[in-house]
């Protein structure tokens, strides 16, 4: 049902654009018959029931055929194309996103569209019913009438003239000229198939009842049709009639207000108007008629078919078209010039940047002799180069590429500066030469430490971005616990920022007291004292770390004082061993299918809450899997774990054991698409959650006892303990790392992991 209802919004959309251009046509050529506006109103009644794209050169239409995709309610970045730049971005702008909480379940897009489509048709089943109802009733009304001749009636049941199916229906209060041209004018209805044609548009207007601009096209189109009509019984029985013919109408107006709410009949409405078009009403010489039947056809032509497209590829050269091919892909590879080498960003942030940033086309004769700082690579997923390319030069200028085809647009440097930090703070380096698709199998990278220094700046700027009226640092570290936690998760090169940055001398403003904040917790308790800036915190730890070591010795203050003997060897410009080591998340080798899509998912999911030096190693028990028609739901307990490897050295920095359901789509190329992450939520909500998220797919029937196995297996995970040790000393061993100890938090304890 939400197909059908995409369509008929995208049919409705076209359509309106039509009926705005019809209605400015109409202004103009109002001079003209009548005739020639009521031909025109055919085009849009046309376009409201076409799902089917037709192109020609000469088309007016500049609004995309299919403005909303199909797919829009499984995008993680749901937008339209309309073709129209203006319109996409403030709809865009509005259309909510997947939410990247884990927590959250449902797809706001698919609420909308199922809501939307429920709401549709019912406004449609009772305009329907209103359309039958008024037939219905009229029809019982002329039973009564008496066939004078042919298909023309005489009834009393109605006090002025109107045609209803194919008969005629008069009043006896009509003199024998009245009869004569009130009887042609409904014959003109009659012969020209307004019988038909109006309750077929009515029950378009239905089908579209929620646009506006329906309901305008359908009001004008009905009164055209029967300033038509005047003036076709003008042309029959010439200008003499002009003043009885009006004074007829005006004794009908005002009268059967139920005809003129029934879509089947025609009765004498809009009498006012019609009067002052009768009376100023000239028939243009022939000549004239048949050229304004050649340009109302080529008008009508225009605006039935859509702009004949450029060649496909240009289509790539647009920002909003490659969203949903991006989103698609699990990873962007990108070209860092400025760090000299490739990395790769989740598809799904560099689409979320793309339908973020603010585009606007920049007029370029010829490509610009500039070195691109970042170029976003194979954005379409194929064989065919599409790039967007980032300039450091001029961070406000952009460039899309696709094929031999190129387009430069402006940006904000804000936008820039966004795709920036993606860049540095998520991902590892490879040095050109690598293939990307050796990363498994070859060394481990050491993280850059100017690198992850950039990384922690920024999360220092974020995290003094909000609320700025506040002077208490706390408010800022509560505005953002995300981002506070993030820098703690970096745990000695996080406090070696802050000791470089304090030794710079000056912090004695909001980021000096972040800093000595986030050096009280990393110091764990080494130094815990309040002082009035960040500044003066740090100068006093200098001073009592001095103190320290004097008092014990060079080889205990190491043992016992870490953060103080990082402090001083900094300080002293001695080397530090804060070799922090990359490599890639885990990565399931196995064949099984649904550990594969769960595995997959997982690290895609945990990109935003990692550091660029942690890696995930997820271990993952499946307890059901529920398939209907083309979706399946995998019911799984996920142990998540966060390491840092240093030297010989793996820390567990963070951890969590949730149960999840995970609902996919088969899609026709056969792969899978998540539709839902539902997970267990905390506290009194733990249980009842489980029970909620235990049902099938699609029919949500409660699938018996998997809650209480589930929750039975929640307490005691041993077994995904020791598969999560197992994947973290595979994936050790993969990249050829030996003789690696885990450290216990609470006593450092070294535990061998690889030989």
């Amino acid at each position: 049902m939400e197909k059908i209802f995409i369509n008929v919004l995208n049919m409705s959309l076209s359509a309106s654009y039509v009926i705005l251009v019809v209605i400015g046509i109409r202004f103009l050529i109002q001079r003209l018959p009548k005739v020639y506006a009521y031909l025109l109103w055919s085009v849009v009644w046309i376009r409201l029931v076409n799902p089917f794209k037709i192109e020609s050169i000469i088309s007016l239409v500049r609004i995309n055929h299919q403005t909303i995709p199909e797919d829009i309610g499984y995008a993680k970045v749901p937008a339209i194309h309309s073709g129209i730049h203006l319109l996409n971005n403030s709809v865009n702008n509005a259309l909510p996103p997947v939410p990247t909480d884990v927590l959250t379940s449902v797809n706001p897009m698919q609420v909308y569209l199922s809501v939307g489509s429920k709401i549709w048709i019912w406004g449609l089943n009772l305009l329907v019913v209103y359309m039958i109802f008024t037939g219905a009733k009229t029809y019982m009304k002329l039973k009564t009438a008496v066939r004078l001749f042919d298909n023309v009636y005489k009834t009393d049941a109605f006090k002025s003239p109107f045609v209803f199916g194919n008969r005629i229906y008069l009043t006896g209060s009509l003199d024998a000229m009245e009869s004569d041209y009130i009887l042609k004018h409904e014959q003109i209805h009659i012969n020209r198939g307004d019988h038909i044609i109006k309750p077929i548009a009515f029950l378009v207007a239905c089908v579209h009842w929620f646009n506006p601009f329906v309901w305008i096209a359908y009001i004008l189109m009905e009164r055209d049709m029967e300033l038509s009509c005047d003036e076709g019984v003008i042309n029959h029985s010439g200008n003499d009639i002009k003043v009885s013919y009006s004074e007829s109408l005006l004794s009908f107006a005002g009268k059967n207000r139920i005809l003129g709410s029934c879509p089947f009949t025609f009765g004498e409405k809009a009498t006012v108007k019609r009067i002052k078009n009768i009376l100023s009403y000239k028939k243009p010489p022939f000549w004239a008629m048949i050229v304004a039947f050649i340009a109302i056809g080529v008008l009508g032509i225009s605006l039935l078919t859509t702009a004949k497209s450029q060649e496909q590829d240009s289509v790539y050269l647009k920002p909003e078209m490659l969203i949903t091919s991006v989103y698609e892909q699990e990873k962007i590879k990108i070209d860092a010039v400025e760090y000299g080498g490739y990395t790769r960003i989740s598809g799904t942030e560099v689409a979320n940047w793309i339908n973020e940033t603010h585009w606007n086309v920049k007029k370029v004769k010829s490509p610009l002799e500039l070195i691109p700082s970042y170029s976003l690579m194979n954005l379409m997923d194929s064989d065919k180069r599409s790039e967007i390319r980032l300039y450091e030069s001029d961070p406000t200028l952009a460039m899309i590429l696709y094929e031999d085809q190129w387009r430069y647009y402006e940006i904000e440097e804000a936008d820039y500066d966004a795709m920036k930090s993606l860049i540095i703070s998520r991902s590892y380096f490879e040095p050109y030469g690598e293939q990307v698709e050796a990363q498994s199998t070859s060394e481990p990278v050491k993280a850059p430490v100017n690198v992850v220094n950039v990384d922690i700046d920024m999360l220092f700027n974020e995290m003094m971005s909000s609320p700025a009226t506040s002077s208490n640092p706390n408010d800022y570290i509560e505005a953002h616990p995300d981002v506070y936690e993030k820098i703690l998760s970096y745990g000695d090169l996080a406090l070696s920022y802050c000791f470089i940055e304090f030794e710079k001398g000056g912090q004695l403003g909001l980021k000096g007291h972040l800093m000595a904040n986030v050096g009280k917790v990393l110091c764990n308790g080494e130094f815990d004292e309040h002082f009035e800036t960040g500044q003066a915190w740090y100068d006093h730890f200098v001073t009592f770390a001095i103190a320290k070591r004097d008092e014990l010795g060079e080889a205990d203050f190491e043992k016992h004082m870490r953060s103080a003997y990082l402090l001083l060897s900094l300080r002293e410009g001695k080397t530090v061993a804060l070799n922090i080591t990359e490599i890639p998340d885990f990565e399931y080798l196995g064949e099984d299918l649904y550990l594969d899509l769960v595995y997959k998912t997982e690290i895609q999911n945990q990109l935003n809450y990692k550091n660029r030096v942690q890696f995930l190693i997820p271990a993952v028990r499946v307890h059901m899997v529920s398939e209907e028609e083309n979706q399946i739901k995998i019911f799984t307990t996920i142990y998540d774990a966060f390491y840092t490897l240093s030297e010989t050295e793996v820390k567990n920095d963070a951890g969590s054991v949730v149960p999840v359901a995970l609902t996919y789509q088969l899609e026709e190329d056969g792969g899978y698409k998540l539709l839902k992450y539902e997970t267990a939520r905390d506290g009194g909500e733990f249980t009842t959650s489980i029970e909620t998220f235990c049902v099938t797919p699609i029919t949500h029937k409660p699938i018996k006892g998997l809650s209480e196995k589930i929750i039975k297996h929640y307490s005691d995970y041993s077994d995904l303990r020791d598969l999560q040790r197992e994947n973290l000393v595979a994936h050790l061993q993969r990249y050829g790392l030996h003789g690696i100890f885990l450290i216990t938090d609470y006593d450092d304890t070294r535990i061998p992991l690889t030989d």
